[in-house]
């Protein structure tokens, strides 16, 4: 999955509204056309901007920039944004041409809210009143590169009825070769629904030419429905479905046990990694089968099976199956803490020897303080060692590729599929062990809800519900943990082989970098809501801004699909 390209959005403009009874109340927003570059954190129009910034230079063109820039800057400061010194220059609006046009830029602080677009929104007014519209702006982040944050859409927008007509009008409108998702997310947070402005996100491997070919063809259909102030956001994402590379070790404890959110990875596999989001029984045959649920798409990275996964199940007990090993943590995490492990012995030997080089080794030459400054070090030196060697004699495997989804969908519910289910040694103990209140209390933002929960006695996952829109939802992953989020009141529509497929969509409350739902390496994580119901399987992370969004697979439609492809029955698994 590549880093996100760029994003740029166009509005319908307030001549192009058409009335319509269907909706209530109105979506409100400036009309403008804004643009995320390839480098994250700059967000400005009109679009389409460079991938890169291009060359300015001072501006001299008898605007009243003194008075411009004063503006601006009291719209910074009405919105709380940090910013050190904005600027006005002259320099081209985009790559392909040659025009200097009159900019503004504003290097500033990335915020985890959306105010850096509410601000945007507020200067494109400001210049549209002041007959100033060739005039361009841009915000970025020197430092974070951290986009803007989004937020789920309320069950009460408006959009919210027609989403489902609209959806599918725009399925019908782009080249699924070129589209990967379509979804619609939120920003804003007035009090009333209707007035936060909502985004169509279409994400592509190519989102210019998508954008050239579909844009006013959408922009005709949400006139059909009478929608105002709907922006239409083309975002780069190569590949959606694909396990990510690229994401970061995270600490592991050296055990026997299993838990929902640890690490697995193929074995000899030296990246990618997903994470074993909880345990099953499956009855089949008069036996009970102990299986670990994940997210398939890291298992077809094995080039043994990448593609018959397109045509056909893995069916349990078929003595044709591949035998994958799968490794917790995954191959990458292991070497990475080997090395890490062995790097810090290394230190303290340097710092051993050092101290003896320079103080001796013979404990009555030196005094107290230099003494116990030689046993913090020798202490140091030891716990380093002993957790190499633990690490060197760790027993990794946890078992094989038991059974597995196809790449495709359940046709009864249109939802796509991507499970798979890992064989478990019963040496290792693994429980779907809910997390206790004060590991609750540590999601980011923190929300009251988190202490409100009601889980079962058992402290065990007891119950597999469906996946309801609006919900406030956890899960463990590989590569964030605990992490918190909501399901939008949206589904979006992810392309599976070509066709497009209803899904869930979970989005971040935050973009503060503890609040991501979703990272590279959590496909597979288990979504829990508040009643400790196993309610979906995260199948994706898209990239397709910096909340962490997941996309869902409802979890009766995977249980379902489990008795389908095995002939047997599944049951949550216990201790």
């Amino acid at each position: 999955m590549a880093v996100l390209g760029f994003l740029f959005i166009s509005q319908l403009s307030s001549t192009d509204t058409v009335s319509s009874s269907t909706l209530s109340s109105r979506c409100t927003a400036v009309s403008m056309d804004l643009i995320v570059a390839a480098k994250e954190g700059r967000l400005g129009f009109p679009a389409p901007l460079p991938r890169s910034s291009t060359e300015w230079r001072p501006a001299d063109d008898g605007f009243p920039s003194l008075e411009l820039v004063q503006a601006v800057n009291s719209l910074l400061s009405r919105h709380k944004i940090e910013y050190h010194n904005t600027l006005y220059v002259s320099r081209q609006p985009s790559s392909s041409e040659s025009e200097y046009r009159p900019t503004i830029l504003i290097p500033a602080v990335s915020t985890s809210d959306d105010s850096w677009y509410i601000l945007l929104r507020d200067i494109k007014e400001y210049l549209v009143q002041n007959s100033l519209p060739q005039v361009c702006a841009e915000i970025y982040d020197p430092v974070f590169f951290r986009l803007p944050a989004h937020f789920p859409v309320e069950e009460t927008h408006p959009i919210v009825q027609i989403w489902p007509r609209l959806a599918d009008d725009i399925v019908q409108i782009v080249e699924p070769k070129l589209c990967s998702s379509i979804s619609c997310v939120r920003r804003g947070h007035e009090a009333e629904p209707g007035r936060n402005p909502v985004t169509i996100v279409l994400t592509s491997e190519y989102p210019a030419k998508l954008a050239s070919e579909s844009k006013q063809t959408i922009l005709y259909r949400m006139r059909h429905y009478g929608l105002e102030g709907i922006e239409i956001a083309y975002v780069e994402v190569e590949n959606i479905l694909e396990a990510d590379p690229s994401g970061g070790p995270r600490a592991f404890p050296v055990t026997n046990e299993l838990s929902m959110g640890c690490g697995i990875g193929l074995e000899g596999d030296a990246v990618a990694s997903a994470t074993l989001g909880g345990k099953l029984v499956v009855s089949l045959g008069g036996t009970d089968y102990q299986v670990g649920v994940t997210n398939f798409h890291v298992v077809c990275e094995n080039p043994a099976i990448k593609g018959r996964l397109e045509n056909q199940p893995f069916h349990p007990n078929n003595p044709n199956n591949p035998a994958v090993g799968l490794v917790v943590p995954s191959d990458y995490d292991f070497y990475s803490a080997l090395q890490t492990t062995k790097h810090c012995v290394d230190i303290q030997a340097n710092a051993l020897a050092s101290f003896n080089k320079k103080f001796g080794s013979d404990d009555e030459s030196v005094d107290e303080d230099l003494k116990d400054r030689n046993a913090r070090i020798k202490e140091a030196k030891g716990a380093m060692e002993t957790r190499f060697k633990k690490l060197n004699a760790f027993n990794r495997q946890v078992g094989h590729l038991w059974s597995s989804s196809s790449f495709g969908a359940n046709f009864l519910t249109g939802m796509p599929l991507g499970w798979a289910l890992i064989s478990l040694n019963p040496q290792r103990s693994f429980s779907n062990t809910l997390p206790k209140d004060n590991e609750l209390g540590q999601i980011k933002p923190y929300d009251a809800r988190w202490n409100a929960v009601e889980f079962p006695r058992s402290g065990q996952v007891e119950e597999v519900s469906p996946c309801t829109l609006g919900t406030l939802v956890f899960k463990w992953g590989r590569t964030s943990g605990l992490r918190g989020g909501r399901v939008n009141a949206l589904e979006p529509r992810v392309n599976v082989g070509g066709r497009f497929l209803s899904a869930y969509q979970v989005v971040g409350m935050s973009s503060d970098v503890e609040a991501f739902f979703g990272r590279e390496g959590d496909l597979g994580s288990w979504v829990i809501d508040l009643k400790g119901r196993w309610v979906g399987l995260l199948f994706s992370c898209p990239k397709v801004s910096m909340n962490g969004d997941a996309y869902v697979l409802d979890a009766p439609t995977v249980v379902s699909d489990i008795e389908r492809v095995t002939g047997g029955t599944v049951t949550l698994g216990g201790a």
